[in-house]
């Protein structure tokens, strides 16, 4: 979500439940670098992953409260709520269903490929990709993707994902 313009999705979205996927380029090496540049490497890849998921727990609490404050809101007759209280239930309870599912993958993974635009590597990732969907889509309980509304985050992790 760190390079997902999730603002501009909520502000755009429409009353159809929206799919959006976050691929993740950059993973963590398990391996310690041997140089500064593998160094600097890893601590940018750590800088993007960590940011992912702040965002993506930001967002989810975020999800928690519209949750409960739609919850409490629809307890009190409508009389008792004030004209701002309103349209507020209003319009948590039309807010569209926007699921993000994180893409992270560890098949395949060197230091370097997540800046090697080769064509023989992009093909390569971009068929990992769509394995990886369409794996991650199976796991997946499709009520959770077209019901509801808000903001949902799913960890779309394949393999030994982060």
């Amino acid at each position: 979500m760190a390079k997902t313009p999730i603002q501009y999705l909520q502000t755009h979205a429409s009353a159809d439940p929206l799919l959006t996927f976050q691929v993740e380029l950059q993973q963590i090496s398990p391996h310690l670098p041997n140089d500064l540049q593998q160094a600097a490497s890893q601590a940018n890849a750590i800088q993007y992953v960590s940011r992912r998921r702040l965002v993506s727990a930001y967002f989810r609490n975020i999800e928690i409260l519209n949750q409960r404050l739609r919850q409490a809101l629809e307890k009190i007759p409508e009389p008792k709520l004030s004209d701002e209280e309103i349209n507020l239930r209003r319009r948590l309870s039309e807010e569209p269903l926007i699921a993000v599912v994180n893409l992270v993958d560890q098949a395949g993974y060197s230091a370097d490929e997540a800046n090697d635009f080769d064509q023989n590597v992009m093909q390569e990732r971009w068929s990992r990709g769509f394995s990886d969907t369409m794996q991650v889509l199976q796991t997946l309980d499709p009520q959770q993707l077209v019901s509801g509304s808000g903001v949902r985050v799913h960890a779309g992790e394949v393999g030994d994902a982060v």
